[in-house]
């Protein structure tokens, strides 16, 4: 009985973990990495696309996620696939949210360097939570 609740209390934290992560990504893509042209993974691969293609980010963030969870599943099992399935839906879902807070995009406007920094520090917090 004590370890199945153990497992429950685990879980809980571990999707917690994900979803401010998650949040955290968003915010930090929205403000810092789209407006200044700063781009890697996904939503770097993403923003290529739909530099050149009239299809929607969110959309082709999703479908690149969607290939790389299954090939994650197949190699890496279990808790990666459970934490990689919210993520591959909620982070479009707070991106979109997050992108619509007017004025998100101006928070470092003409300063690269600064939005960077808080770029590349925000981005390795979500990923790490």
């Amino acid at each position: 009985m004590g370890h199945m609740k153990k497992s429950w209390g685990k879980t809980i934290k571990t999707i917690l973990g994900v979803l401010v992560g998650n949040l955290v990504l968003s915010f930090a893509v929205a403000a810092f990495t789209v407006p200044n042209g700063i781009m890697g993974g996904a939503t770097g691969i993403g923003l290529t696309i739909s530099h050149y293609f009239p299809v929607n980010l969110s959309l082709i963030i999703l479908a690149i996620n969607a290939v790389l969870f299954v090939l994650g599943a197949v190699f890496l099992g279990k808790k990666f696939a459970l934490t990689t399935i919210i993520s591959s839906f909620i982070y479009p879902i707070f991106l979109s949210m997050v992108q619509s807070i007017p004025g998100i995009d101006k928070v470092t406007e003409n300063n690269a360097m600064l939005a960077a920094l808080y770029g590349g520090v925000l981005l390795g917090i979500g990923i790490g939570l």
